[in-house]
C-alpha cells in the first residue's frame, strides 16, 4: 500500500466528522430561518424537515467512506497478489492503474 493511498485514506476518514457536522448544521440553519418567518408554523412541517435531514446522515457518511473503502480493498488485493509471488498487476493489466486508484481517491 503506497503512502499516497494511505495519506488519502487518513485525510478522508479524518475529515468525516467535519462533513457530517456541516450536513447536520443544515437543520440548525433551517430552524433559524423558521424563527425569522412571520406567522404560524405547523409542527408537523418542522418535524418532517428535521427528520429528513437526520435520516440522510447515513447517505452522507457513505458518500465519504465508500470510495475510501473501495480504494483500501483494491490496495489489499494488490498487496495479496504481490505476497503470493505473482506480478501484482498481471491479472488486472490496464484496470488497476495508478491513475485509476488516484481517480477513486479524488472522488
Amino acid at each position: 500500500v503506497s503512502t499516497q493511498s494511505t495519506g488519502v485514506l487518513l485525510v478522508r476518514v479524518g475529515s468525516l466528522r467535519f462533513y457530517l457536522s456541516s450536513h447536520l448544521h443544515t437543520a440548525h440553519e433551517y430552524m433559524a430561518g423558521l424563527r425569522r418567518q412571520a406567522g404560524r408554523i405547523e409542527h408537523s412541517l418542522v418535524q418532517k424537515k428535521i427528520a429528513y435531514i437526520f435520516q440522510y446522515s447515513s447517505v452522507v457518511v457513505m458518500q465519504i467512506l465508500a470510495p475510501s473503502i473501495l480504494m483500501l480493498q483494491l490496495c489489499l488485493v494488490l498487496l495479496s497478489l504481490h505476497n503470493c509471488g505473482e506480478e501484482p498487476v498481471s491479472g488486472f493489466r490496464g484496470v488497476l492503474t495508478t491513475n485509476f486508484i488516484t481517480g477513486i481517491s479524488s472522488y
